[in-house]
């Protein structure tokens, strides 16, 4: 009987939750480790189309309105906000100030319509840019501002902002 118990004495403290001080519990700086189930295809954002490469993508690169995957609801990315006009076949992007670049370049309204146009080139075969894809005719992009970029598609597009999660 004696051996029962120091057995589940012993068992108890082995499955005890382990308690983590609040000092130890967060730092920042150091790495942070992800584990994909496969290797990414491509590192390119703009030609992502498995989940790896999206993961990368996701991780890594900003995008002008990001989706909260918990709430659905949009929120400001690279841009701190956005304005759909002409029936859902016009956004207007105001731009985050102060952003760069990994090498230290500003992050520009440039930046944004090279992107795009980029994104619609039919010989970089893009899934992304299929999304875009609305209607006959092309996409339109115009820089009114250094911090603006007004985006207006030939027809339509349900969800416009949406979109603007990938890009």
């Amino acid at each position: 009987m004696r051996r029962a118990w120091a057995f589940l004495a012993f068992s108890f403290v082995l499955c005890r939750p382990a308690v983590v001080r609040a000092e130890s519990a967060g730092q920042s700086g150091g790495e942070l480790h992800f584990c994909l189930r496969g290797e990414p295809k491509t590192f390119n954002p703009l030609l992502v189309e498995e989940d790896s490469s999206e993961t990368i993508r996701y991780l890594t690169g900003g995008v002008l309105i990001r989706m909260n995957r918990q709430t659905q609801a949009l929120e400001p990315g690279l841009a701190v906000s956005w304005k759909v006009s002409q029936e859902g076949r016009r956004i207007t992007f105001r731009l985050r100030s102060g952003l760069r670049f990994s090498d230290g370049t500003p992050f520009t309204a440039e930046d944004v319509a090279y992107t795009i146009k980029a994104l619609m080139d039919p010989q970089l075969h893009s899934p992304t840019g299929d999304s875009f894809r609305s209607g006959e005719g092309q996409v339109d992009v115009q820089i009114p501002s250094p911090s603006t970029v007004v985006v207006t598609f030939p027809a339509p597009v349900a969800g416009l902002e949406r979109l603007f999660d990938q890009v």
